[in-house]
């Protein structure tokens, strides 16, 4: 910017600023009509809605927070690493299974830590991918049947 535009801008500013203060004087001399409090019943509404919002927000924070691994996952990728099967060999002592890509590995876990015992062959994708499934189906009793069983032991 020229300096000659610089002095016709400095005028032009001076008289917006006169106008803004004119204007500014003629609103503060305006009364402000008096404006009804809301009733009870409507300021409890709002009071419930804004706590329903912001526990809303705390509970969806939390669910995000725990289940944040889950989404992360790609679509058609499997989990790497899972744990085939798990044999109790005593108290807190046991074999596991345990699939990483494509490799296996057979761990013992004691109560003073865990150890690699050997590597296994490898694996094929689908037996790694599926889920372990329990070594024993559990009987399906009804409420009855098992107080029934219960009681003939006892006597």
């Amino acid at each position: 910017m020229s300096t000659a535009s610089k002095i016709c801008l400095v005028p032009i500013s001076l008289v917006l600023l006169s106008m803004s203060s004119i204007l500014a004087q003629d609103l503060i001399a305006q009364p402000i009509p008096p404006v009804d409090p809301p009733s009870i019943g409507v300021s409890f509404l709002r009071l419930l809605g804004a706590l329903a919002i912001v526990l809303a927000l705390f509970f969806a924070g939390i669910w995000l927070f725990r289940n944040w691994q889950r989404l992360s996952h790609h679509e058609g990728q499997g989990p790497k690493l899972s744990v085939l099967e798990t044999k109790s060999l005593g108290h807190r002592q046991a074999l596991h299974v345990v699939a990483y890509e494509q490799q296996r590995l057979l761990i013992s876990s004691t109560p003073t830590g865990l150890s690699l015992l050997t590597h296994l062959a490898t694996a094929d994708s689908e037996i790694v991918n599926r889920p372990a499934k329990p070594a024993l189906p559990l009987p399906q009793f009804t409420f009855v049947e098992a107080l029934q069983n219960v009681i003939s032991r006892k006597r």
